[in-house]
């Protein structure tokens, strides 16, 4: 066996065994942590072969088993008349050594007690040699020749399989067909459409129970209680806090959904008494809902805050909605462009307090068009009910889809092509890619397809809404709607005194800048002079493409507002690009999408369908109106699932790179450790300042934001 330096592989649990083995001492030992992807190629077989600086190594044969997921190690002796023992490796070289595939997660090179990480993270083909440098990351400039066109092959073999896709007029780039290594997980795939699965089995239940909705009470039925077996459809937060008896609760609630709900980058302060023309309400008349200020009075202490859905006016929607399980269609659903005045009631409250004072349903003064005010009883409720379902609209289009998974489609694309799996950035911004092509594709098939879930569910339907991301989208830029601080400034709400209880506000700076702590420990590492950005080609191009327009021959990813605008100079643009992405696909995509099922998952509440007209008068509503609006319990039953299942966090949390474990430079590591404590702190307090707040608000908790976009 040693003439020939071939050794069978031996499944061990840790490195502790290591010292037992033969010949360790004279030579390096191969670890091999092999994914459970494996299992579906059948019975796999690895070859390697060490490159040092002076010799080679014979091939090593390693047979690990399917489903063996434990650590694979294999003793290699010297090769006959050299010393590979003193050797310095150069690069791993390795192949699967059968017809089938192996998902190789992470190589070890162990010599004298000393480790070395490779990560792989990628399917091995049979003869298909693969290689990973020492040191496993680095620039481009600093390789030596081999290695330079090594990666630049590498590189050219891998846009092949990351293309830009034309997207129907959609202002974001998608690939053009899913890589394989994209693909969910086996784990993670059979979780999600286990519990997808179970929902729509409970659905189905429970539409038996309850085929129709005659009161508001009726709906409750439809949720588990505390302490039945196996409940699916616990009571949502838009339930509990959905109070008729108590309506200024109710209008606390609705305001606090401005600022800490699914939509809370809207809202922005009043500066120009001019503006308050736009709605049809008498100065005297808003005087009595802002204190007895006059409204210029309530612009200078910045109290008056409004949220405006002029975006969504004209915006083209589905012309019927058949409605899920269900052969009834409902006339062309309305989507309305409300305009909702806000009054921050500094009376009340340790800080004050956020109150509605006014909703206008649509944008032009009419007499068919009312300001609906906190004293119309039932029509004011009613009109509630109507913004949100506009806010709905706009949430699911810009802030959830457009603005998180379309955009960030576009980046992971984008960073395949352009970079290195060595290059550090790459490695950096790996782990915050996980699953975002699959469950985009995933959704371009059941959710955003013509005749599909969101058609079934939404006012708008997917025509509507992808009108809506076609008018956003092109105002989206990375250095104003990308940069929290500079956004939050945009819209005039960064004060903290001026507007309290932002909660999402306060918690989201927090996670943003330690992610920019740890976006500049991390490229200072790299990039030690503007020389090493300035000579380092992969980052030049990346930078390049994701600012190259769409539209056009090899077009790129097309992103406005990019420091630097496709020209990286300064360490400090590309720290801004980076703490952009890693918090988008981050706190920013968990703030827009885990709190659904505890918003949509009570069709009142939060609605994202209404059936008939919004209201035209203020009088004349009751409890029935409210109903009439609510599609069949078909639809919210639909509803209810899909959301139960995109509120599911089922990946690791922010920081905890397990999954993809691309950071194994031993340089970088207390980098990430100091990463992780710093969120451990914030978590901490976001936690401890929630037991004193109102309407505790979790969902940038870094412990409960995920590292992607991964649903």
């Amino acid at each position: 066996m040693a003439g020939s330096g071939r050794v069978a592989g031996q499944s061990i649990q840790g490195l502790e065994q290591l010292d037992t083995m033969s010949n360790v001492q004279e030579g390096f030992v191969i670890k091999v942590h092999i994914g459970k992807a494996t299992a579906r190629f059948g019975r796999a077989k690895l070859i390697f072969i060490l490159v040092g600086e002076n010799c080679t190594s014979d091939e090593i044969a390693v047979n690990p088993k399917p489903f063996d997921c434990s650590e694979v190690v294999v003793p290699m002796t010297k090769k006959k008349n050299q010393n590979i023992g003193s050797d310095r490796i150069v690069s791993v070289k390795f192949c699967a050594g059968r017809t089938t595939k192996c998902f190789v997660k992470r190589i070890e090179v162990i010599s004298k007690n000393i480790s070395t990480n490779y990560s792989v993270l990628r399917l091995v083909a049979h003869r298909n040699w693969e290689y990973v440098p020492d040191p496993d990351t680095s620039l481009p400039q600093y390789n030596i020749p081999e290695l330079k066109q090594k990666r630049q092959e590498e590189l050219t073999d891998t846009r092949k399989h990351y293309q830009f896709k034309k997207t129907d007029g959609l202002p974001a780039q998608q690939v053009l067909t899913m890589p394989k290594e994209e693909r969910f997980s086996i784990k993670y795939a059979m979780d999600i459409f286990g519990l997808f699965g179970k929902a729509q089995k409970r659905k189905t239940k429970k539409l038996k129970k309850l085929p129709d909705v005659k009161s508001l009470e009726d709906l409750k039925s439809l949720y588990g209680q505390v302490g039945d077996v196996e409940v699916v459809f616990d009571q949502p937060e838009g339930l509990t806090r959905w109070n008729l008896s108590n309506k200024q609760e109710m209008d606390l609630v609705f305001a606090n959904q401005r600022i800490n709900g699914l939509n809370p980058s809207i809202i922005q302060l009043c500066t120009d008494p001019e503006y308050i023309r736009k709605i049809a309400v008498s100065a005297e008349t808003l005087k009595q809902f802002i204190g007895g200020m006059t409204i210029e009075q309530a612009i200078a202490e910045k109290c008056l805050y409004v949220c405006d859905l002029e975006i969504l006016e004209d915006a083209k929607h589905k012309e019927s909605c058949k409605l899920t399980c269900c052969c009834r269609c409902v006339p062309t659903p309305t989507v309305c462009a409300p305009i909702g005045l806000f009054f921050v009631d500094k009376k009340e409250g340790k800080d004050g307090i956020l109150k509605p004072v006014a909703i206008q349903l649509f944008q032009d003064r009419a007499a068919d068009n009312p300001v609906f005010l906190p004293t119309d009883g039932w029509s004011w409720t009613l009109a509630k009910m109507w913004f949100n379902n506009a806010d709905a609209a706009y949430h699911q289009a810009i802030t959830h889809l457009g603005f998180t998974h379309l955009l960030m489609e576009g980046v992971v694309v984008t960073t395949h092509r352009q970079l290195s799996r060595h290059h550090p950035i790459f490695k950096m911004l790996a782990p915050h890619f996980l699953f975002l092509i699959a469950i985009n594709n995933l959704a371009r098939v059941i959710l955003v397809n013509s005749g599909g879930i969101i058609d079934s569910i939404m006012n708008a339907g997917v025509k509507g809404s992808f009108a809506i991301i076609r008018k956003r989208l092109t105002q989206w830029r990375m250095d104003v709607d990308g940069t929290l601080p500079v956004e939050l400034k945009k819209r005039g709400v960064e004060d903290t005194t001026a507007l309290p209880n932002y909660h999402f506000r306060d918690d989201a700076l927090r996670v943003y800048d330690v992610i920019k702590t740890y976006a500049t420990d991390y490229v200072k590492q790299y990039y030690k002079t503007s020389v090493d950005l300035q000579g380092d080609w992969e980052i030049q191009a990346w930078a390049k493409e994701l600012t190259t327009e769409r539209d056009i021959k090899n077009g790129g990813c097309g992103l406005q507002g990019v420091p630097g605008n496709g020209k990286l100079d300064s360490v400090d643009d590309l720290i801004t690009i980076l703490t952009s992405v890693i918090y988008t696909c981050s706190a920013g995509h968990a703030a827009a999408n885990f709190a659904q099922y505890d918003e949509y998952g009570f069709q009142p509440n939060y609605p994202g369908l209404l059936k008939g007209k919004p209201p035209k008068t203020k009088t004349g509503h009751s409890e029935n109106d409210l109903v009439q609006a609510l599609p069949p319990v078909a639809t919210i039953l639909q509803t209810m699932a899909v959301t139960k299942v995109l509120s599911t966090k089922d990946t690791k949390s922010l920081g905890d790179f397990e999954e993809v474990p691309t950071i194994t430079d031993a340089s970088a590591l207390p980098i990430v450790q100091s990463f992780r404590d710093n969120l451990a702190q914030v978590s901490k307090d976001i936690q401890t300042a929630n037991y004193s707040r109102k309407y505790p608000y979790s969902h940038v908790d870094p412990y409960v934001v995920p590292n992607a976009i991964s649903i």
